[in-house]
């Protein structure tokens, strides 16, 4: 279900091209381990730096219709309808991201959330003295990020892409745009979030007890 008009292109050259709904920038791409652009924020406490598109992203030249296809050839879409997707779509940006790339780091506070569509991602937490343990990985058609929706509140987790990965990206600016524009789409969606988000905190729970009695 992948869309592929120009879209190998983007992959094998490394071309950014541009959405019309995606924001553009003319910055040179940095390494996760590079210099940021000048004025951009990434890092704990910066209180300007909601939504703000992290440096490494680079918007992939896809239509809505063919971030729609991404996203509708995953499980994730099964409780929408195609308008539904598309109009989804419209609010949303697509990234491809190579293997080794941080997504999302540790106390950060953009405001963000992503559906990886293709590929994989690990999620881990932070040890100290330069350490991390993985707590989970993601494929297709599972999303990470969504309580930064909500909230202002640091990242509690790093992400980095496994593999190369395909993400489509809600911005929290994009998703309140959506719940006025398409009221009854921001109820589904807001669904949708809070019943994954649910099933989360059961398994959270589940492991806790298992931990506690194993002790």
């Amino acid at each position: 279900m992948y869309p592929r008009s120009g879209y190998d292109t983007y992959r094998k050259e490394g071309v950014a091209g541009s959405n019309p709904a995606a924001p553009t920038s003319q910055s040179p791409r940095p390494t996760a381990q590079g210099p940021k652009p000048e004025g951009l924020k990434t890092g704990p406490g910066d209180a300007d730096n909601a939504s703000m598109t992290p440096a490494f992203f680079e918007p992939a030249p896809l239509s809505a219709k063919e971030i729609a296809e991404l996203i509708e050839g995953t499980r994730w879409s099964d409780q929408f309808s195609w308008q539904d997707i598309l109009t989804l779509a419209k609010y949303c940006v697509a990234y491809y991201e190579p293997a080794g790339t941080t997504l999302v780091r540790e106390g950060d506070r953009d405001r963000f959330m992503c559906l990886v569509t293709e590929g994989r991602v690990r999620i881990q937490k932070d040890q100290g003295f330069g350490g991390s343990h993985v707590i989970a990985q993601l494929g297709p058609g599972q999303a990470f990020g969504e309580m930064a929706l909500f909230d202002a509140e640091p990242r509690s987790a790093t992400v980095e892409a496994e593999t190369d990965t395909t993400l489509v990206r809600l911005s929290t600016e994009d998703f309140q745009r959506l719940t006025r524009e398409a009221p009854e789409l921001g109820i589904k969606l807001l669904t949708k979030i809070a019943s994954l988000m649910s099933q989360r905190l059961r398994q959270t729970s589940g492991r806790l007890v298992e931990a506690l009695a194993g002790g």
